[in-house]
């Protein structure tokens, strides 16, 4: 999912990283994001565009707490709506 808004992401671009897991890390250039409560893998962040991968575990319709923290603060909040989708290549 792409969250974009006036400086929310860090001011030099980070690209993902890996924890000593292998999992993506939660946290990027000291930005997170959580939904529903939960810590999210990024993908990306920069100044005004982050990047995050929803978990497969919430319900796949319904409306989700979005919380934006950079350096442990919460600068954005909001609901959104999650809808089906089916994921294809073309």
């Amino acid at each position: 999912v792409n969250i974009e808004g006036t400086g929310i992401g860090p001011p030099t671009p980070q690209g993902a990283r890996l924890t000593a897991q292998g999992t993506l890390q939660t946290t990027l250039g000291g930005v997170q994001v959580r939904v529903d409560g939960i810590a999210v893998p990024l993908l990306y962040a920069q100044r005004d565009l982050l990047q995050a991968q929803v978990p497969y575990r919430l319900p796949s319709t319904g409306t989700v707490a979005l919380e934006v923290f950079r350096e442990g603060r919460l600068i954005q909040k909001r609901t959104a709506d999650l809808a089906r989708v089916a994921p294809a290549i073309f």
